[in-house]
């Protein structure tokens, strides 16, 4: 449970006390043929990428490959991008 005595200093951790993380089947090539080949078959022909560093490093990468027309709205929980003190 999150609650304040167990949330104390933890800000400077950012997400990682919630052990959370980008797909490392995401990061590899094969990973992200697959995921093109998901979006595909889904008719999807746009994302929105919320969050943080790691996520808008990984929808570009994405969208270099696939050309998938994306755009990030930050949200991040490690704190690694300026001006996201509060988001959707």
């Amino acid at each position: 449970e999150l609650e304040d005595p167990t949330v104390i200093n933890i800000i400077h951790k950012g997400g990682t006390i919630l052990k959370c993380s980008q797909s490392e089947r995401f990061k590899t090539k094969t990973g992200r043929r697959k995921a093109f080949e998901n979006v595909k078959s889904l008719n999807i022909d746009g994302m929105i990428a919320i969050g943080g560093k790691g996520t808008f490093e990984g929808v570009l990468q994405f969208f270099e490959e696939y050309e998938i027309p994306s755009m990030g709205i930050p949200g991040t929980i490690d704190n690694n991008i300026y001006g996201t003190d509060f988001s959707i």
